[in-house]
């Protein structure tokens, strides 16, 4: 049996999270604390997921990806030595800060890591909002100059999205995820960001967090994306990038979701999995599925996204 490949996730406190993690997904929360990240599948030093149950328990993403790469993960062309995806669990309770990633040539200037990344809504309060880019007109000087002012909405174009929407944010592009959001991040393997603004918020420490004004303003790129945010996303490809792809699929109840030639990530957004050895997989639950892996079984009409490399 070539089976799906799950992780124990990484729990991370955030000033800006909650509990939305556990009241969801009955993820299992260290302790009383706010947590706002929950890392399901990553390859970092310091941060790397170990495989939670089956054939590989015990075994580090790490160690898949250098020792059994053409075993699980099939026809790759990445000459990465780490696994060159991050994804994650995002629960922000508050506003998030307003930030940026290298761009792609100033990445490479610096030798530093690029962000690509995008964010599918599993969860949103009413008129819950998500930043992103800058509005009409609006230059990064106005933006510096909203800053100061603690006007920084004035100049970034903001968007009501509910469960369901999508939204890709390139590297270069200002943002921020709003109160009230959970989503599910799927990004390359990458953890540079630079703070454009905090929202006035004091740390644990009773002190202004760290801002990185003169990187971040560096990083934006002048020009406004042309990734739309996806509203209310069904059946499709989502997203093609040089740096990962994501699709949505509905399933039927009895309806088989087959593996292909190359490895799928599978997150489930609701409803049930089966494979083959009668192990379940319910919302919240990020598969490592392998190349050429027996088929999962929907036991309910299920809603998944599906990660690849291109």
């Amino acid at each position: 049996m070539k089976l799906p490949i799950t992780f124990a996730p990484i729990f991370k406190e955030r000033i800006w999270g909650g509990r939305q993690l556990e009241k969801m997904y009955q993820k299992s929360l260290p302790n009383e604390g706010v947590y706002g990240e929950s890392w399901e599948m990553v390859d970092r030093e310091g941060d790397v997921s170990v495989v939670s149950r089956g054939q590989y328990q015990g075994q580090t993403l790490h160690q898949l990806w250098k020792n059994s790469r053409r075993e699980i993960f099939g026809e790759v062309q990445s000459t990465s030595d780490r696994f060159p995806l991050l994804l994650k669990i995002l629960d922000a309770q508050t506003n998030l800060s307003v930030q940026a990633h290298p761009s792609d040539e100033l990445a490479q200037q610096q030798n530093e890591e690029t962000k690509h990344e995008c964010w599918y809504v599993a969860h949103a309060e009413p008129h819950a909002k998500i930043y992103k880019g800058l509005k009409e007109g609006k230059t990064k000087e106005d933006l510096l100059t909203a800053i100061a002012r603690h006007d920084v909405s004035s100049c970034l174009q903001s968007h009501l999205v509910s469960a369901g929407d999508f939204i890709y944010i390139p590297s270069g592009e200002v943002h921020a995820l709003g109160a009230g959001v959970v989503v599910f991040e799927i990004q390359q393997n990458s953890d540079t960001t630079y703070r454009l603004y905090d929202w006035g918020r004091i740390d644990v420490d009773g002190q202004p967090r760290e801002l990185h004004l003169e990187q971040a303003i560096k990083s934006l790129e002048q020009e406004q994306s042309v990734y739309p945010l996806i509203k209310q996303s069904t059946d499709q490809q989502l997203l093609e990038t040089p740096y990962f792809t994501v699709a949505h699929q509905s399933l039927s109840t009895k309806q088989e979701l087959q593996s292909i030639a190359q490895f799928q990530i599978i997150i489930i957004i609701g409803g049930e999995l089966i494979a083959i050895d009668g192990s379940s997989y319910v919302a919240g639950d990020f598969l490592l599925l392998p190349s050429e892996a027996d088929a999962l079984t929907a036991s309910l009409n299920t809603s998944i996204l599906k990660v690849t490399l291109p």
